[in-house]
C-alpha cells in the first residue's frame, strides 16, 4: 500500500494540469484533450442514446435533415473562422469542430472536447432565427473553447483514481453492506457508483462558471462574426423554448436572458469587444 499511493498521487499529477479559462481567468483543473476526447465522447453518445427517438417524418424524411444540416453548418463556419481568429490556441489544441445534425424528436445542442457539435433535430421545431441559431451554436462552442470537457473529464479522472486506489475497498462498502453484495463485484460496483458520484458532485459546482463562461464566449463570438447583438436579443424575446430536455430548456431560457440583459440593461450600455492583441 506505501507504494500504491505515491503511485495514486503520481497519476493524478500526471492525468491533471492547471489552465486559466480564456475567458474569465479562472483557474482550472484540466486533462489534456487527448484524454478528454475519449470521456467527452463516452458522454456524448450516452447523451444521444437517451435522447427521444426520430419521429416518423423524421426517418422517413431524410431530405429534411439535410436541408436543415446544410442550413446550420453555414452558421457553424462563420462562427469558426471567428473562434480561431480569437482564439489560436484551438490550433494547438488540435480542435477540429465538426457538425452534424442527430435524428431526435428531442431539441437540445451537444459537444464533445475534441470540437464535434452535435444539434439534435427537434430542435429544428423550435424555429430558431438564424441569428439566435448562432447564438446556440456560439454558446456550445464556448464550451470546447473555455475547456470545460477537459475539466469534467479531469474531475472523472481524479475521483476514478481516488476511489480504485487510495482509500481501501472495504472504507467504501462499509455501511452499504446491505444494499450491495460484499463480493469482489460488488465492490467495483460500489466503487464505481462512489467515483460517478463523486466526479458528478464536483461537476456540478463549477456548472454555473461553465455556463457563465459559455454565454460570454457566445457574445463575442457573434459580436464578432457581423450579427448585432441589439437584433439578436431582438429577435429571441420571440422565441418560445420548448420539446428539449429540461436542464437544456432552463440553460437555453438563462442565457438568452442574459443576452436581452446585456443589450438592453437598465444602463443601456453598448456592447463593444475587446479586439486580441496583436501578436
Amino acid at each position: 500500500m506505501r507504494l500504491l499511493t505515491p503511485l495514486a498521487a503520481f497519476s493524478c499529477v500526471a492525468l491533471a494540469g492547471c489552465a486559466a479559462s480564456p475567458q474569465t481567468g479562472r483557474q482550472q483543473v484540466v486533462v489534456p484533450t487527448v484524454v478528454s476526447e475519449v470521456y467527452s465522447e463516452v458522454d456524448l453518445q450516452m447523451k444521444l442514446a437517451s435522447a427521444s427517438p426520430p419521429t416518423v417524418d423524421q426517418s422517413e424524411d431524410q431530405c429534411l435533415r439535410l436541408d436543415y444540416q446544410r442550413q446550420l453548418r453555414k452558421l457553424m463556419e462563420r462562427t469558426e473562422v471567428t473562434a480561431r481568429r480569437l482564439y489560436p490556441d484551438l490550433d494547438a489544441r488540435d480542435v477540429k469542430f465538426r457538425f452534424e445534425v442527430a435524428p431526435s424528436a428531442q431539441g437540445g445542442v451537444l459537444s464533445n472536447a475534441s470540437g464535434t457539435i452535435v444539434i439534435l433535430q427537434g430542435t429544428q421545431g423550435m424555429q430558431l432565427p438564424d441569428s439566435v441559431m448562432a447564438f446556440v451554436i456560439a454558446r456550445e462552442m464556448g464550451h470546447v473553447i473555455g475547456r470545460h470537457h477537459d475539466e469534467n473529464s479531469a474531475a472523472t479522472v481524479v475521483f476514478s483514481v481516488l476511489t480504485q486506489v487510495l482509500f481501501p475497498a472495504a472504507a467504501l462498502v462499509k455501511g452499504l453492506s446491505t444494499i450491495l453484495p460484499t463480493t469482489a463485484a460488488g465492490t467495483a460496483v460500489t466503487a464505481s457508483a462512489v467515483s460517478y458520484l463523486g466526479a458528478s458532485a464536483l461537476k456540478t459546482t463549477y456548472h454555473e462558471d461553465h455556463q457563465r463562461e459559455a454565454e460570454q464566449i457566445a457574445f463575442r463570438l457573434v459580436a464578432e462574426s457581423g450579427w448585432d447583438l441589439y437584433d439578436v436579443a431582438a429577435e429571441a424575446s420571440y422565441v418560445t423554448v420548448g420539446g428539449a430536455d429540461e436542464d437544456w430548456m432552463n440553460e437555453l431560457r438563462q442565457s438568452l436572458r442574459s443576452l436581452d440583459e446585456l443589450a438592453y440593461g437598465p444602463r443601456r450600455k453598448p456592447f463593444r469587444v475587446q479586439h486580441a492583441a496583436a501578436n
